[in-house]
């Protein structure tokens, strides 16, 4: 199996493992596989206690390894530095401390690599070799182990520091697996969480992946052709088809890593949503030369008001039907649109391919999760969570289309056309305050609340109080 397939598989077992610490205990077994490493073990830099903790771990460390090593060495000195210390060993740790060379085998050495464990935290990953490597890591080794660190502190919620029991006779050990007694809200906030990681890896750095093996297939098929003829145009497109698949992967580790502090896209923090659609729908055209895209905005201006909560899932939702396109409906036209229509937002992404059987269609469309394949369901969700609809309509042999329909009277309006008292008074309101304790705590006259209400609903153009208080949080505008 190849390194691309490989990754895809373990994104994909990770998406899959409903407890944060099986995942994380397949997350460290894979790390320790593909590095060839006797151990692998993630430390975090706790500054008030002056120490690195264990916090994780998976192999077999040195019998008097310490879980507790004094800050002040050459582990926070990598961490500092923010750069790879590489392939270390005893005779180069010359500022480590006992602890420090308690992970370190008379004879072996340790690869190690500073990370981010939260935007406020760092750490370092340790591989631990019983023998000095003799040979350098294999560029697909290092693709591996990069995306894997990235990955490592998205699973580390509820976790403890660890001590690893090692005892005589080479006995693999591995981190044990925690038990926290959790509240019910507290298993649903985690619940929710995984759900998010799961949905944002499969709609970024999956989607890269799964852009780079299509990217691999291609530079395949091109240089099966011109390997007769060495100068041939055909193996120059080659060699540049290899350049874009490096940097893709290269922007999948960088989405990884922006993945575990941020739920929104690289490309929608950078530009707005009309921009990073343009750009998404020239990355499909460059990928599928042979299909014609028609990409209509008719919602000028919307895209300075759309906020943050319907972008993410406009933007995420439009990503995976044209990727569905690709892979399963044979095409040769694809219509991406945006319209506004009998007060709503309406995105589709339009093809004239296969089309889906009336089973299948029904299948999709139940209400069950189940039923559905794991990327239209998180598109279901995205879009539902935002206040949207979503709908497939197909038909076999005549194409098909893929619909969301929002809610446009508060994406459009939001509240930047409301004075300032107007937005306190609507702060209150969603904070449940009746109109007598709105009146108090602002110091003014109940019938001045209740004609800045009116003016509220009147501009967000909304029924009553309670809509727009709704709309309000669940857009995160004030």
């Amino acid at each position: 199996m190849s390194t691309p397939d490989r990754l895809l598989q373990l994104i994909m077992q990770l998406q899959r493992e409903r407890s944060i610490a099986r995942g994380r205990k397949r997350l460290l077994n894979y790390m320790r596989t593909c590095s060839q490493a006797s151990y692998v073990a993630l430390f975090a830099l706790e500054p008030e206690e002056h120490l690195l903790m264990l916090l994780a771990f998976n192999g077999e460390a040195p019998t008097d390894a310490s879980a507790r090593v004094p800050a002040g060495g050459s582990f926070e000195r990598l961490i500092q530095q923010n750069a790879t210390g590489g392939a270390v060993d005893l005779t180069q740790l010359l500022d480590a401390n006992v602890e420090e060379r308690s992970w370190c085998w008379p004879e072996g050495e340790m690869r190690i690599q500073p990370v981010r464990l939260s935007p406020t935290r760092n750490g370092l990953i340790i591989y631990g070799f019983q023998t000095r490597r003799k040979v350098p890591f294999s560029d697909e080794q290092e693709l591996e182990m990069r995306l894997c660190n990235t990955l490592l502190p998205m699973y580390l919620q509820q976790t403890r520091p660890v001590r690893p029991k090692t005892r005589p006779g080479s006995i693999p050990l591995e981190e044990p697996e925690e038990r926290v007694e959790l509240t019910e809200e507290q298993k649903q906030a985690v619940e929710r969480e995984r759900e998010r990681i799961a949905r944002d890896i499969h709609d970024g750095p999956a989607q890269n992946i799964t852009l780079a093996l299509l990217r691999i297939e291609y530079l395949q098929r091109t240089i099966k052709k011109a390997e007769d003829l060495p100068e041939h145009p055909l193996l120059l497109t080659g060699a540049e088809e290899l350049e874009k698949v490096h940097a893709l992967l290269q922007e999948c580790v960088e989405e990884l890593r922006h993945t575990v502090y941020s739920p929104q896209p690289t490309s929608l923090e950078q530009k707005n949503i009309a921009v990073a659609l343009e750009n998404l729908i020239g990355d499909f055209r460059s990928m599928n030369p042979e299909v014609q895209v028609s990409f209509v905005w008719q919602v000028t201006g919307l895209q300075d008001k759309m906020p943050a909560a319907v972008q993410v899932p406009v933007y995420r939702f439009i990503q995976e039907a044209l990727n569905n396109v690709s892979k399963h409906a044979q095409a040769s036209r694809v219509t991406v649109s945006m319209r506004i229509a009998r007060g709503s937002l309406i995105v589709e992404v339009r093809d004239n391919g296969r089309g889906i059987s009336p089973e299948t269609l029904q299948k999709l469309n139940e209400e069950q999760p189940g039923e559905r394949p794991f990327g239209l369901q998180t598109m279901r969700e995205r879009i539902e969570n935002a206040g949207g609809h979503f709908e497939i309509l197909s038909q076999v042999g005549e194409g098909t289309i893929v619909r969301a329909r929002f809610p446009v009277r508060g994406i459009a309006a939001g509240v930047s056309n409301l004075t300032e008292r107007e937005q306190d008074v609507l702060r209150l309101v969603v904070d449940g305050l009746s109109n007598r304790a709105i009146a108090e705590r602002l110091s003014i006259s109940i019938d001045t609340v209740k004609s800045h209400i009116h003016h509220i609903i009147q501009k967000m153009q909304v029924r009553d109080r309670t809509q727009a208080a709704v709309l309000a949080m669940r857009y995160g505008w004030l």
